[in-house]
């Protein structure tokens, strides 16, 4: 009887310590192993994991089925399977707690839970689920990673991630530097640093998305954007070029929002390096000393913006001066005057290298009227003679007179050939030899003596003298220069 009574005793105590264990308010059958599909204590170890779905940006939940009498959750976040060193490793009383995804980071990642009761009595870990973390929703970065700009304080952009409060960004000179360079806010998908970054030097950034809780989503990947302001363009004179300017001015194209320029400028390439910065306000620097015919420099320039940022310097280039002389081939022709006193608009006269032949000067009897026996005035003598005679000269018909065989002249690809002036075909004369392939015959100036004679000159003793139009002397087209 009282093996009977004890057993009963027993009984009602194991019956009142699951009660305590268990929702009292609901008429659990101690014996069931489940009620209305959640597992009981006494089937702690049936819990399974509930799928993790889609992607997330700030938080994502990880969950089992829930346990009617477990008093907590235990959740562990590994990189392994093995979770010798969990990541994530924390308690809940809840089945489904949310996770910050800032705290892990993009990769794929494993996880496993299990339930305890109310006593500290822990149930077996359920089977390890894999969970993959995208890198954070960004798209379209701008500057794209490894791409190139000029600003020095270049617009970051991506698109708007959807949630996001704001955003956070870090710049830094260094990749390794980025993730301890100090992070900038910004409410719009958009940052523009206030002051300029380094130039010709390479900038790492990345961005990350904060909601209104507070809770951040992963950065982004790493970008680098390389800037490189200031690159000089246009250089003038080019490079192995020549001049004939002994006082030669550089220049260069005008590079958007530089402040001003620096020019080095050396008698060898290897000086340049060394040799003074001079300061330019302008794209451009006359050389304030006077080079003789011969003498090289070598020069290069930078450019520096408002904020003292320097461009790189450009290419080292070389220039030369050369400066024709008396007896040159030059520009289709032979050069048989310098202008070295600047009295007349050009900087000299050249000579075709050959006679057009032995021509009338063409109307006789007719009076052109206004020409000049002065150096300079050649080419409106010309111009005149053709203008009033025509495409053929009044007194034969002729359609090759001397003036309009000059006039009409392309030679060596230049034009505006003329027939030269009484005082000009002198200074032909004088420069016969270096010129070369004269005869000792006449020759034809454009300078008119009256209505049936013109000016011609022997070129076997220099006499000047006036001589009938409708004779035959020989014609050497002439032509003005500028370097």
């Amino acid at each position: 009887m009282k093996e009977a009574h004890l057993t009963k005793l027993i009984t009602l105590l194991i019956f009142l310590s699951l009660a305590c264990e268990l929702d009292l308010d609901s008429p659990l059958d101690p014996k069931a192993d489940s009620y209305q599909g959640y597992e009981t204590v006494d089937n702690i170890n049936a819990i399974q994991a509930i799928e993790v779905p889609g992607v997330f940006f700030f938080n994502f939940p990880l969950g089992v089925t829930p346990c009617v009498g477990a008093a907590e959750y235990q959740f562990q976040i590994s990189g392994s399977t093995d979770f010798t060193n969990p990541v994530y490793d924390e308690v809940f009383s809840n089945h489904t707690p949310q996770i910050p995804v800032a705290e892990l980071g993009e990769g794929d990642w494993y996880w496993r839970a299990r339930a305890a009761k109310a006593d500290g009595f822990w149930g077996e870990w359920i089977t390890i689920s894999e969970l993959n973390l995208a890198t954070a929703p960004f798209t379209s970065l701008t500057p794209a990673d490894g791409g190139s700009t000029t600003d020095t304080t270049p617009e970051f952009s991506w698109d708007a991630v959807v949630g996001a409060d704001h955003y956070e960004i870090q710049i830094a000179d260094s990749e390794a530097g980025v993730s301890s360079a100090t992070a900038a806010t910004t409410s719009t998908a958009s940052f523009t640093p206030a002051s300029s970054l380094a130039n010709n030097a390479s900038h790492y950034w990345r961005v990350r998305a904060v909601n209104s809780d507070g809770e951040s989503a992963l950065w982004s990947s790493i970008q680098e954007v390389q800037i490189s302001w200031g690159s000089i363009t246009g250089m003038s004179p080019v490079d192995g070029g020549s001049t004939t300017d002994t006082t030669p001015e550089f220049s260069w194209d005008d590079v958007v929002g530089a402040d001003h320029y620096e020019i080095q400028i050396a008698d060898s390439e290897a000086g340049v390096e060394s040799s003074t910065a001079i300061d330019c306000s302008t794209n451009s620097h006359e050389l304030t000393e006077t080079l003789a015919n011969g003498d090289q420099r070598w020069w290069r320039v930078r450019a520096i913006d408002g904020d003292g940022h320097v461009s790189l310097w450009s290419d080292i280039v070389v220039v030369v001066v050369v400066v024709p002389e008396i007896g040159d081939s030059y520009q289709g022709g032979v050069i048989f005057f310098i202008d070295e006193n600047n009295e007349y608009p050009f900087d000299g006269l050249i000579a075709a290298e050959s006679d057009l032949g032995s021509y009338e000067w063409g109307g006789y009897g007719t009076t052109v009227g206004g020409t000049s026996t002065a150096i300079g005035t050649g080419e409106a003598n010309t111009a005149a003679i053709v203008a009033t005679y025509g495409a053929n000269e009044p007194y034969d018909g002729l359609s090759n007179y001397a003036a309009k065989l000059c006039y009409d002249l392309v030679l060596n690809g230049y034009d505006v050939w003329f027939l030269p002036s009484k005082d000009e075909l002198n200074l032909l004369y004088q420069q016969r030899t270096l010129v070369g392939g004269f005869g000792v015959d006449g020759y034809w100036s454009s300078s008119e003596d009256q209505s049936s004679t013109a000016w011609r000159q022997y070129f076997y003793d220099g006499d000047q003298n006036d001589y009938s139009k409708k004779g035959g002397k020989q014609v050497r087209a002439v032509r003005a220069f500028n370097y």
